[in-house]
């Protein structure tokens, strides 16, 4: 079985579902099971939008494939209204084209199944994991001088307001110095007490956060985090808001709270649990690639899902069109 991932995956520091894609291609390099074209693969994984308008294209060319759509973050929930009828798209290719449907999380199958995804398609739900050579992870514990000063980090490739900037903001003008914070990515905010480093790859990004002892995540409608996975990897306890697959995702190993002015009383409560909450993170290692790899086998026995031409050229068009409107809209909004 060989897979072909149809998505441009980029170098150095960037976004959650880049370094998780990066981290996938290297366990199929490994297991010698990535295809390097389309032509010479039996399955095509495909995230969500990403190269939408490809894969149709290539479903047209090699109709006996798989398709696997990996689908996460509803993305009219971040990026405004008009991003819902990109949303319906995805739906609308899934329903006609999919021969399997990976959910990073149960919360988004739940919001992608309300948009009229057929629960009759081969589906399941995988959460993403970090590459454990970089997130290692370590015991940890806080001494009685450590709790006079807890070392706090927070990150975030992007600078969308549904990224948890304005919590982080809030928390700027709350801890004075009762916390030692460092907040890693883009932002809009200005900090007078936090510490504001610029996006980091991997490695640099891991040591700073390896140098802490609470992870913070604000981010609002997350499928599944991926910096809160790679936190969870080091061994560090999370505080996160009360959103999307968050509660899922985290579990008893950190602390959720609801609104931003509950943030401080919620890490009060993760460093009063601090023991009891990095034991439950020894014992969590997910392991993604090879939950990928077994659902792909079990694609691979199924009957393949025929789509009709005029049905992926209406699609074609459909997509088009869509791509041109979210664009036009983008450009006037911001």
């Amino acid at each position: 079985m060989k897979i072909f991932i149809l998505k441009d995956i980029k170098e150095g520091a960037w976004g959650g579902a880049n370094q998780f894609f990066r981290l996938l291609k290297k366990k199929f390099e490994q297991r010698a099971v990535l295809a390097l074209t389309p032509h010479d693969a039996d399955i095509i994984l495909i995230d969500s939008y990403q190269r939408l308008q490809e894969s149709l294209h290539l479903k047209k060319k090699y109709p006996e494939k798989k398709y696997i759509f990996r689908l996460g973050p509803l993305f009219y929930l971040h990026r405004g209204w008009h991003w819902k009828s990109m949303d319906r798209l995805v739906v609308s290719v899934v329903n006609a084209c999919a021969d399997g449907i990976i959910f990073q999380s149960a919360w988004s199958k739940e919001k992608f199944t309300a948009l009229g995804i057929h629960e009759s398609i081969h589906a399941t739900v995988i959460h993403n994991s970090a590459d454990r050579s970089i997130f290692q992870y370590k015991k940890r514990n806080i001494s009685r001088q450590q709790k006079e000063k807890i070392h706090i980090v927070s990150s975030s490739w992007s600078a969308n307001k549904l990224k948890g900037g304005e919590h982080v903001a809030y928390l700027d003008q709350q801890i004075g110095k009762k916390f030692q914070f460092t907040f890693i990515g883009n932002t809009t905010y200005t900090f007078e007490h936090i510490v504001h480093v610029s996006p980091k790859e991997s490695d640099a990004l891991a040591e700073i956060m390896d140098a802490s002892q609470i992870y913070v995540s604000a981010a609002a409608h997350e499928a599944c985090s991926n910096a809160i996975v790679e936190a969870m990897s080091l061994g560090l306890p999370v505080v996160a808001l009360d959103s999307g697959a968050n509660k899922e995702i985290i579990g008893d190993r950190g602390v959720l709270y609801q609104k931003k002015e509950d943030i401080l009383q919620a890490i009060d409560t993760c460093i009063a649990s601090y023991d009891a909450i990095s034991e439950r993170l020894a014992g969590w290692h997910p392991d993604a690639a090879s939950a990928y790899i077994i659902f792909f086998e079990h694609c691979i026995l199924k009957r393949n899902v025929l789509t009709k031409r005029i049905v992926l050229l209406w699609l074609k068009l459909k997509a088009t069109c869509i791509f041109a409107f979210i664009k036009l809209v983008d450009k006037i909004v911001y």
